[in-house]
């Protein structure tokens, strides 16, 4: 019979899985609008952009590879992070005129993956590469970025200075970033928006490489839902189109679950776990975000054996509570009969047991005992003491002289056996011998068993 399960699941939702991909721009006409909401019409003292690149060729100026521009022009108004020029990084910010910083040629290279930061706290322009401070000045300005659309991969204004290469992970961020916050989440994608990030493109869509002509849209995963619209992307190619991103570790949350179950677990992905022990599992909804749930198990199956001797039946299962039931009388409960260990009211009958071990529950097959009968059980003159004992029990056996007897388990696994004592009583002693109940079962020298219980303290 099964046991019935006592379960408590978390469930986690399942969407569809999205690759770490990004998008290639062709360098000529490709853009992502994302649109003048108010959250990104940022003005102040306060700003950090962050973005990971590929370029795959240099613009001859470094203001012509926007990577990404929120640019007015004339009057100077806006922000934008910006390379080329032999790979210089440029970090530009306009109130009423601009105030911008370069670094030196060779900072970036082509055809690899790197992380590129631009900071303004108010006093110091700051510019990072993979983490890394690589240039600053010092920059008193409030900053306002007007009413151009906030744009990905070009310009602002039209497609002159467009970005040639693949661009990753677009960050937008109305406060300033330390070196250690770039530093360290440079490498991770959010699952949750952290406070002050206003828009946030992880750039998984698509297919890498494939026919993508109906993925035309890049949402954004900050609060504001600024969504960025593809324009001018042949998105069928491996140029133009999405493709695979960088190798940043996909966001994630954390959660743990407790349990403990009767039988086969079913984890949150479906995995079906049968024993004790700490399970992973990963499931990832539709905005890429993976969900990870490290559920430890405690799987308390049910041992519903039950041993027979010729006079008595032992439920297996230890450490639980039993009802023994009367298989001959439409499994009634048989009355009294709530402990591990039955001496049956009719020798001849059939018995099973429910046992209940830590909530779960389950019933043992109807056992047949042909044994002695209830007279002969009372007149028997053999006893074992002390009972409950721990480390040595004494047999008397006062009418047999030769034979042997047995220590089990309460599953029947020989624990000890020893030669009868011809005095009539039998020492037998144990080392660490664990709390349970024992079957001692004597044969004579003609064959005769009988048996008895012993409980160890």
């Amino acid at each position: 019979m099964k046991a019935i399960a006592s379960l408590a699941l978390i469930i986690f939702s399942c969407g569809t899985i999205l690759a770490q991909n990004a998008l290639s721009f062709d360098g000529i006409d490709d853009r992502v609008d994302c649109g003048n909401d108010a959250s990104v019409q940022l003005s102040g003292s306060a700003i950090t952009l962050e973005a990971w690149i590929y370029p795959t060729a240099w613009t001859s100026q470094v203001w012509q590879g926007n990577i990404i521009n929120k640019e007015n022009n004339s009057p100077d108004y806006g922000y934008m992070l910006r390379c080329g020029s032999g790979g210089q990084l440029n970090f530009n910010l306009g109130g009423g005129s601009w105030n911008e910083l370069s670094t030196a040629a060779n900072t970036l290279s082509l055809n690899t993956w790197q992380h590129v930061a631009g900071t303004y706290d108010g006093a110091m322009i700051r510019l990072y590469v993979n983490g890394i401070p690589v240039d600053s000045q010092a920059v008193s300005v409030s900053f306002s970025s007007g009413l151009r659309e906030l744009t990905i991969g070009n310009w602002a204004i039209d497609n002159s200075r467009a970005f040639p290469g693949k661009i990753d992970e677009v960050r937008v961020w109305n406060v300033t970033r330390s070196r250690s916050e770039i530093f360290n989440n440079m490498n991770n994608e959010f699952c949750t928006a952290p406070s002050g990030l206003v828009a946030y493109y992880q750039l998984n869509e698509g297919m890498a490489g494939q026919a993508n002509s109906g993925i035309t849209t890049a949402p954004d995963l900050s609060a504001n839902a600024n969504i960025g619209s593809l324009q001018n992307f042949a998105l069928s190619t491996s140029v133009s189109n999405w493709v695979l991103g960088s190798s940043i570790n996909p966001a994630s949350d954390f959660s743990q679950v407790v349990d403990s179950t009767c039988s086969d677990y079913i984890g949150p992905s479906g995995q079906i776990y049968d024993s004790t022990g700490v399970y992973i599992d990963t499931l990832q909804n539709s905005d890429g975000c993976d969900s990870i749930i490290e559920t430890t198990l405690t799987v308390n199956s049910v041992n519903n054996q039950v041993n027979t001797t010729t006079n008595i039946m032992v439920a297996a299962q230890n450490n639980a509570t039993y009802q023994w039931l009367d298989c001959n009388n439409a499994q009634a409960a048989v009355n009294g009969a709530t402990g591990q260990l039955l001496s049956p009211p009719d020798p001849n009958g059939s018995y099973a047991v429910i046992v209940n071990y830590r909530g779960c529950v389950d019933t043992s097959d109807c056992y047949q005992l042909d044994g002695l009968s209830v007279a002969e059980q009372k007149n028997s003159t053999i006893s074992v003491y002390p009972n409950p004992g721990k480390d040595q029990l004494t047999l008397r056996h006062p009418f047999i002289y030769r034979g042997t007897v047995q220590i089990l388990s309460n599953d029947g696994r020989l624990i000890k056996r020893q030669n009868l004592s011809n005095q009539g009583e039998t020492k037998v002693q144990f080392s660490e011998l664990k709390s349970g109940v024992y079957i001692v079962r004597i044969a004579d020298e003609i064959g005769q068993v009988q048996s008895l219980l012993w409980q160890c303290q």
